[in-house]
């Protein structure tokens, strides 16, 4: 790569929930801190991390990926991410973004663009789009350092989506996305997603999120998929199976206790559940994945 981007670019920690964003660096030090090969996580912020030296294999959503010195991978709130290995020269550039600012994000094709991603979390950067996100995440930390700035968070929302729409046209420019106004379809969708991500505990049903969005069960259904390829019913279940994997693997809680956890009437529901989605049983994820 062209630039050395340096190791002590700068850490701006997401202390809270009301902080917009945080930057970090990851080398091996770090890595072994954040004990990423211990166990599956549940991420609950979206971002994206930068891979300037080394590599590193990591299962994301259960897919297995290799993350090279160039890459770049995205990563949406409520993703598992476990690490496999990593090389001892592997150093990274990470920033986490807030979920209500990604919530409120009006980028135009956003449903192609989420669902391309989804596919493709992990892609190639050139030299000169690495130097693009980087500067701009340089100078996000520069205006977040800056306490006495008068307008830092208005200021530091414009850089970030500045930054969102930089990641969007390096996506875009790998599948020629035509730049397309907001449909009506896109912003549904978009909140459809959002509400599944905070009321998946809540309910598990078409129509309770058709009912907070004001539309028919039937019409959202339609919309979702047409948006997005995958039924409301798929995306409501993939949330809670996903939280469901996680808390198997990753914690020492009971089935029972998951089952309570999740909302299910019963163990025995949320085993049938789970295995008309998986494919195993809790029991059986449980013992495969450790």
């Amino acid at each position: 790569m062209e630039k050395q981007w340096p190791a002590s670019a700068a850490i701006n920690p997401l202390e809270n929930e009301d902080a917009l964003f945080g930057l970090f660096e990851v080398d091996n030090e770090e890595y072994d801190e954040l004990h990423v090969q211990m166990m599956p996580r549940l991420v609950d912020v979206g971002g994206i991390v930068i891979c300037l030296d080394g590599e590193c294999e990591m299962i994301v959503n259960e897919r297995r990926l290799t993350v090279r010195r160039g890459d770049m991978l995205t990563v949406f709130p409520k993703t598992i991410i476990q690490g496999i290995s990593k090389s001892d020269d592997l150093r990274a550039y990470a920033i986490a973004v807030n979920i209500e600012f990604l919530r409120s994000l009006n980028i135009s094709s956003i449903s192609e663009l989420y669902v391309m991603i989804k596919d493709m979390p992990c892609i190639s950067l050139t030299d000169a789009q690495i130097d693009t996100v980087m500067e701009l995440c340089e100078i996000l930390r520069r205006n977040g350092g800056n306490a006495d700035h008068h307008f830092r968070k208005e200021i530091g929302e414009s850089l970030l989506l500045t930054l969102c729409y930089e990641i969007a046209n390096i996506y875009c420019s790998r599948r020629n996305i035509v730049k397309q106004p907001l449909s009506r379809k896109d912003i549904l969708l978009q909140r459809f997603l959002s509400l599944v991500s905070t009321d998946y505990l809540v309910s598990r049903e078409v129509s309770y999120y058709a009912d907070k969005l004001c539309v028919t069960p039937k019409y959202l259904s339609i919309v979702v998929r047409s948006a997005s390829g995958r039924s409301a019913t798929d995306w409501i279940a993939h949330m809670v199976i996903i939280n469901a994997k996680s808390m198997l693997v990753g914690s020492r809680m009971t089935v029972q206790q998951i089952s309570a956890e999740l909302n299910f009437p019963n163990s025995s529901f949320f085993g049938q559940y789970f295995r008309r989605h998986t494919g195993k049983t809790p029991n059986a994820y449980r013992k495969s994945a450790r």
